[in-house]
């Protein structure tokens, strides 16, 4: 998943942001550039999650939790 144009990581950017909105929707949280992924960090309690969405053609494939 290495991003070759910004129109494909809005995409995917996207994509990630309606499944926090629709998952997550009372909880604030940041989503990056990762590594080969989309990079979501939040703190819905007291402790942070690191959730790395892997997509390809514009599709969740896999979530990472840390």
């Amino acid at each position: 998943m290495d991003y070759t144009s910004a129109k494909e990581y809005m995409l995917d950017y996207q994509v990630v942001k309606e499944y926090m909105k629709r998952k997550y929707s009372q909880v604030l949280y940041t989503i990056s550039k990762g590594n080969n992924c989309i990079w979501v960090s939040f703190s819905p309690y007291s402790s942070g999650i690191n959730m790395y969405f892997i997509l390809k053609d514009n599709k969740i494939i896999r979530i990472d939790i840390d």
